[in-house]
């Protein structure tokens, strides 16, 4: 069991984060972009890329991204930062962050490892931009919970500094590089560190958490993952989700003329493909274990939309 320590604190002059830094802005959001996850990764990153060029142009600002990793999200930690600078520059670090460590703790080692890590390279005249899929974290530096980092941040003598939330995995090459910085950092030797009150809470719950058993879904290939996950998800080229989702197509029903296009229907019901379907499943077969039964079942599913030629 890792040892426990309190958690640091630090006494600047002036008292309240908003004080001591005024030229600090804290963004939780990204302009059109759902808290529901609705949109495809490709509208994710556009969203968030047209926002970088609007709000953070890369010729005026310094990007840097960062992201933590934890394994089973509450050891060997790894951070990762990637740094871009005005200059057209590149940095890459990947830091390990100890033996205990959760997905927090590693995300908040990232952005103070990545705030010292450009502090010689700021000046008056710059504006940096921090830019981290760690929401948690941001919420945390608006109620001032997060000192070290904030010590960190104060050190910078930028011209405005920004933290910035983007969403995770959907593409944006500077967060997929720190994301890879994160996992090189997890990997490196670790120190056996000391943890706080709240990640030893989490840590002990995670000695007794039950294990859930893997989603069938990880053992297929790419093509036949997007399959199964539009279908379970309906965000799909199905009629049902064209016509009443998308409005790109004026009806929702299925070319048999029997009931609308939608998961369920094309997988149980449609005329069109009974004969395929009585091949693939010659014995009844639930709609559930057709999408999240075992590896043999969902192939079975993916091998019925490839041969009927239906797109999702």
């Amino acid at each position: 069991m890792p040892e426990l320590v309190e958690p640091p604190s630090f006494s600047l002059d002036a008292p309240p984060w908003e004080d001591r830094q005024g030229n600090l802005d804290i963004q939780t959001s990204v302009p059109c972009l759902t808290t529901k996850d609705e949109q495809s990764n490709v509208t994710k990153k556009a969203l968030t890329l047209a926002m970088l060029e609007e709000r953070y142009p890369q010729e005026a600002w310094i990007r840097v991204y960062t992201d933590g990793s934890a394994t089973e999200a509450v050891k060997n930690g790894g951070a990762g930062v990637y740094v871009q600078y005005p200059s057209g520059e590149r940095q890459a670090e990947a830091i390990p962050t100890g033996l205990h460590c959760t997905n927090y703790r590693a995300e908040v080692q990232a952005l103070i490892h990545a705030a010292y890590t450009i502090n010689d390279r700021v000046n008056h005249d710059n504006q940096v931009v921090f830019l981290t899929d760690a929401l948690s974290v941001l919420q945390a530096m608006t109620s001032s919970k997060l000192p070290q980092l904030e010590h960190a941040l104060h050190n910078i003598k930028s011209l405005r500094t920004v933290l910035q939330w983007i969403p995770s995995h959907c593409g944006v090459q500077g967060n997929e590089e720190a994301d890879r910085m994160a996992k090189l950092g997890a990997e490196d030797e670790q120190e056996n560190n000391p943890v706080s009150l709240t990640e030893m809470k989490t840590i002990i719950k995670s000695l007794h958490r039950t294990p859930q058993p893997q989603d069938s879904y990880h053992l297929l290939s790419r093509p036949q993952q997007v399959v199964i996950f539009r279908l379970r998800t309906g965000h799909n080229r199905l009629n049902q989700h064209l016509h009443k989702k998308l409005h790109v197509v004026p009806s929702p029903m299925c070319s048999c003329g029997e009931a609308e296009q939608d998961t369920a229907h094309i997988l149980r019901d449609c005329k069109n493909h009974q004969v395929l379907r009585e091949e693939i499943w010659p014995m009844p077969e639930s709609l559930h274990n057709k999408l999240y039964g075992p590896v043999a079942a969902l192939q079975r599913t993916t091998n019925y939309i490839s041969r009927s030629g239906l797109q999702v």
